[in-house]
């Protein structure tokens, strides 16, 4: 199932896609008598737990029920982020397997920092920040984990359990400002900084999230392939060890982080300019474009 946020009428409405049609969720959930009520925004769903997400499911049966003044086509919907996370907002840093050449099983815990939810942005939105701050940003696709129940103390198998969906945030990042303030936070949390979506695809039709192919496109080019198998942490590693003594909830959203060392001393170099086009894939979840922006 893929379900999404979208912009009809100036309001945004929870939207389930279906062969290449979003559906107005709320519509198509009256249509089978389940609980729109849950379905007014789509984080409100999500932390809704079980019952949230069967109002989801049971819109997808009803997508067929509703007149063609509640859909309209995927290529000319008007998809925004999925929603603004309340609480949690953490991304795994220095994630790569090849991090210092240190392989996976020597690596004893993992380093994480949270972005600020004001960063989130819309798939085709501009990326911008003001001149003066940076011009070494860089931008790669990563596994934005939704959280779906409660996690605390987690088993890797608990956490993989209480997983709702996945989907890709181009996190953009200013290096200079990992030196200038001595910590990571504010170098990914500048406005328009986060954008991620286009859809949230539940945990379900992700058979592993381990395996599945990143792809970065800059300007029509393809300039970096790997996969989430690159991480030295993987999905469930990594939420174990959130877990332990921090407790995520239901619409958290947990991000692997960067797994083919895209910056300045990786080999996916080079500082993004106004005018580049950025293109993340993530096999079976998704595919985000974002611009960079006029920096002002």
């Amino acid at each position: 199932m893929r379900v999404c946020s979208f912009r009809r009428d100036n309001d945004v409405r929870v939207g389930v896609i279906v062969e290449d049609h979003v559906v107005d969720a709320v519509e198509a959930a009256r249509a089978v008598g389940a609980r729109a009520d849950l379905l007014a925004d789509l984080r409100s769903a999500i932390e809704a737990g079980a019952e949230g997400e069967a109002a989801l499911r049971a819109a997808v049966g009803g997508a067929q029920l509703v007149g063609p003044e509640h859909k309209v086509a995927l290529a000319d919907a008007d998809l925004v982020a999925p929603y603004r996370p309340l609480q949690n907002f953490f991304v795994a840093d220095g994630n790569a397997r090849l991090a210092g050449g240190k392989p996976k099983e020597t690596i004893p815990a993992f380093a994480y920092y949270g972005r600020a939810a004001s960063s989130v942005s819309d798939p085709g939105a501009a990326i911008t920040w003001p001149e003066y701050l940076s011009d070494e940003v860089v931008v790669e696709p990563q596994l934005a984990i939704v959280i779906g129940r409660p996690l605390q103390y987690a088993s890797e198998d608990e956490a993989l359990a209480a997983i709702f969906g996945y989907a890709v945030l181009n996190a953009a990042n200013a290096w200079n400002l990992r030196a200038k303030h001595a910590q990571l936070m504010k170098s990914g949390s500048l406005d328009s900084f986060s954008p991620w979506g286009p859809w949230i695809t539940t945990a379900d039709a992700v058979a592993d999230p381990d395996s599945l192919r990143v792809e970065l496109e800059i300007n029509g080019e393809v300039v970096s392939t790997g996969s989430t198998g690159d991480a030295a942490a993987d999905v469930a590693s990594l939420l174990r060890e959130i877990t332990t003594g921090i407790t995520l909830r239901a619409g958290d959203v947990v991000i692997l982080g960067s797994t083919q060392l895209v910056g300045p001393d990786g080999p996916v170099g080079g500082y993004r300019v106004s005018g580049d086009s950025v293109v993340g894939r993530i096999e079976g979840v998704g595919e985000l474009s974002n611009s960079i922006g006029d920096r002002y």
